[in-house]
């Protein structure tokens, strides 16, 4: 099997019936074997009825079930049920290019790196003026990532050797969606290049994200803050090897309280008719989660050391 296409999927059912259409018209090169495999990590709405009626002219489709609740459960079930040489990552609420399998693989069938990092856009539907790049990036969006030295890859639209699974860990359970939020795919990148393996950037490669436009209101910009800065505190702890001394860490996320409190009230701070949430405000949020969540971790074993 040249490649294996991993897409995990929970409780979106109809997000996941536009992202099989337009799987459906992805092309596989002639001669190449690819297969599906439609990752179902225990969905309790129609997702099941919807992937068993899934089929593509030129691939293997294969239903698994994940039982462990959590996206990099899901993903490392994906890896253990793959055959292919390439693993080609993507997400239940994205549109793929036609080219989009021989594009992201050629790559790395061909010797020319050992992952690929692909492009993310937004949909139209949920692009909005007063949106910064972070706002945007936390809706998985690539703009901010260095194309000519990726040192991070975007679980909507990657590509790994199965063979560097070999050297590194999986996915961590502990990140993601389904656990922290986030940053799952950011520690295996960072884990693939500390291995001494390469990232090259194919951002020309862009696949459409999605995104359910409910995630723009203020709350969900407040829950995505809340998942970013506790996935970069895991990464900085566990990743990183930072240690913060108690009073320092109590401190900080008094001082970050105190300013969101005093901006909300002196600087007019406010849920914006708009439904988004004020660049700063999204900073100091996710600032003030980043160290409520070192406090949490505070003095626990560390999970992943990097490689001499």
């Amino acid at each position: 099997m040249d490649v294996s296409i991993i897409l995990c999927t929970y409780n979106r059912d109809e997000h996941l019936k536009e992202t099989l259409r337009s799987l459906q018209q992805a092309e596989v090169p002639e001669e190449w074997a690819v297969e599906l495999l439609l990752v179902d990590n225990i969905s309790t709405d129609a997702t099941p009825e919807v992937i068993r009626a899934f089929e593509h002219p030129e691939m293997e489709v294969r239903v698994v079930r994940e039982e462990k609740r959590g996206c990099s459960y899901a993903r490392n079930r994906g890896v253990s049920e793959a055959s292919g040489e390439v693993l080609l990552f993507t997400d239940d609420d994205v549109r793929v290019p036609p080219d989009w399998v021989e594009e992201m693989a050629t790559p790395i069938l061909e010797g020319g790196g050992d992952a690929v990092a692909g492009g993310v856009e937004l949909a139209e539907e949920v692009r909005a003026d007063w949106m910064s790049p972070v706002h945007r990036s936390l809706l998985a969006s690539t703009e901010e990532i260095d194309p000519e030295q990726p040192d991070r890859m975007v679980g909507a639209n990657m590509a790994i050797a199965a063979g560097v699974f070999e050297e590194i860990p999986r996915f961590d359970p502990e990140l993601g969606p389904g656990a922290l939020g986030l940053g799952g795919e950011t520690l295996v990148s960072l884990q693939i290049l500390e291995a001494g393996f390469r990232i090259e950037s194919a951002f020309d490669v862009t696949v459409e994200h999605h995104a359910d436009p409910s995630r723009l209101t203020w709350e969900k910009w407040d829950e995505a803050a809340e998942k970013s800065g506790r996935a970069g505190a895991y990464l900085s702890y566990h990743w990183k090897q930072r240690q913060y001394s108690l009073p320092t860490l109590a401190a900080g996320w008094l001082y970050c309280t105190l300013r969101v409190w005093w901006k909300r009230v002196a600087a007019g701070f406010g849920r914006p008719s708009n439904g988004g949430m004020p660049t700063d405000e999204l900073y100091l949020r996710r600032k003030k989660y980043r160290i409520r969540q070192h406090l949490r971790q505070y003095g626990r074993e560390r999970k992943h050391n990097k490689i001499d």
